[in-house]
């Protein structure tokens, strides 16, 4: 099932103002909220410009439409870590090296090893909500196989760890270590 974003800010001191809505802000712990209602239909919310706005996710079902759940905010941040993967990757290459092909095709393939698992797994989160982890955890274990290092996340601040906490750069600039103190980059 897809879902309909609707978004909208808020400015914080408008919820704080409201008895019937301070509550909500009272831990003040600067994450993310998700809260889950009837078919699915989740209100995602967390604080931007210094907290002094709350930014809004509204998304409901949309029965003509099919695919996944659009409250990780992932899609743009996969970008960013392919864009960085690649360019850490890619950089230092010699134009006129003899073996530019066979350097780039290298690389190439030491950035599938980067961003490959963590970006499938992404999609695979992104099937459901981040508060049902248990309905993936499966295809997830599939999909990591045995000596991964990496834990599949079992619930939604795993998840958020999982989503937010990773360094792409330190793992790019690890791998292409690897690759030039190994002679072969």
């Amino acid at each position: 099932m897809e879902f309909t974003p609707v978004l909208f800010l808020i400015p914080t001191e408008l919820i704080l103002a409201d008895a019937q809505t301070r509550h909500f802000l009272e831990d003040k712990d600067g994450k993310m909220k998700i809260f889950v209602g009837e078919e699915g239909r989740r209100l995602v919310w967390y604080p931007c410009r210094g907290g002094t706005i709350q930014n809004f996710v509204g998304l409901h079902p949309d029965n003509e439409r099919s695919g996944s759940i659009e409250d990780h905010g992932q899609a743009g941040a996969q970008g960013i870590e392919d864009g960085a993967a690649i360019g850490i990757l890619l950089q230092s290459l010699q134009s006129d090296s003899p073996e530019l092909a066979d350097k780039i095709e290298q690389r190439l393939k030491a950035f599938e090893t980067v961003r490959h698992k963590r970006a499938s797994l992404i999609q695979i989160f992104s099937n459901v909500g981040q508060d049902e982890a248990e309905k993936i955890r499966d295809e997830a274990m599939e999909l990591l196989g045995e000596g991964h290092g990496l834990k599949v996340p079992a619930n939604q601040a795993e998840i958020e760890d999982f989503n937010f906490g990773h360094d792409v750069i330190a793992e790019s600039e690890r791998v292409l270590q690897g690759l030039v103190h190994g002679g072969t980059a």
